[in-house]
C-alpha cells in the first residue's frame, strides 16, 4: 500500500512508511519473497543501490526464476557499476520485456559489444512500441531509438539507422544536441534517395 501512495500522490515519506512495514514483515518471516523483494524495491525507488542488494540477494535465493525479481537484481548492478553482472542478471530472465533489453542494449554498448548491441536496441524498441500501442507510457524510448540508430550507423545499415531516426525524430523529443544530429543526418548522409 504505502509503495503505491508513493506512486499515486509522489510523496517519499511513504518510502518510510514502506520500508518499516517490509522490515517487520521480514523480521517475522524472513523467507517471504515478496517482503524482501518489496523492501529491495523501496531502496531501489531511493536510488539506494548498495542497500538494495541484500534483500533482492535473499529474494533471488526465494524465488531464482522471478522476473521481477531477475530484473531488479541486473538494475541494481548496473547502478553499482558492475556491468557484467548485471547483463547476466537480465540475460538470465526467460521472457525479456522491453525495458530488459533497453538495459541490456545500454550495457552492451558500454561494453563495446557491437552485434549484441544492435540485437538489444532492436528488440527494446520493437517491444516498446508494442508496449506503447497497448497503452504503456515508456519515457525511455524516444532515447532508444536514438542510441539504436547511432548503432544501425556503425554497423553500416543506413536504411534501419535512418528508420530509427526518424522515428526518434517524430516522437518529439526536447531540442538539444541529439536531435540536431538526427536532422543533420536525415537531411545529409542517410537521406533517403
Amino acid at each position: 500500500v504505502a509503495e503505491e501512495s508513493v506512486a499515486a500522490t509522489g510523496d517519499p515519506k511513504y518510502y518510510d512508511l514502506a520500508q518499516r512495514a517490509y522490515t517487520r514483515a521480514i523480521e517475522s518471516a524472513p523467507d517471504v519473497e515478496p517482503a524482501q523483494l518489496g523492501l529491495g524495491r523501496v531502496y531501489m525507488a531511493r536510488n539506494e543501490w548498495a542497500n538494495a542488494l541484500p534483500p533482492l540477494i535473499a529474494a533471488s535465493r526465494l524465488a531464482p526464476t522471478d522476473p521481477e525479481v531477475l530484473f531488479s537484481m541486473g538494475l541494481t548492478y548496473k547502478n553499482l557499476r558492475q556491468p557484467k553482472v548485471a547483463a547476466q542478471w537480465f540475460e538470465d530472465q526467460p521472457k525479456k520485456t522491453a525495458r530488459t533489453y533497453w538495459e541490456l542494449g545500454q550495457i552492451y554498448r558500454d561494453e563495446n559489444l557491437g552485434p549484441k548491441t544492435v540485437d538489444a536496441f532492436r528488440e527494446a524498441t520493437r517491444l516498446g512500441a508494442e508496449e506503447e500501442k497497448a497503452g504503456a507510457k515508456l519515457d525511455w524510448l524516444t532515447e532508444a531509438y536514438y542510441q539504436l540508430g547511432e548503432v544501425e550507423q556503425i554497423a553500416h545499415d543506413d536504411v534501419a539507422a535512418r528508420a530509427a531516426f526518424q522515428r526518434f525524430v517524430d516522437r518529439g523529443p526536447p531540442a538539444g544536441a541529439e536531435l540536431g544530429e538526427a536532422h543533420r543526418l536525415l537531411s545529409g548522409e542517410l537521406r533517403a534517395p
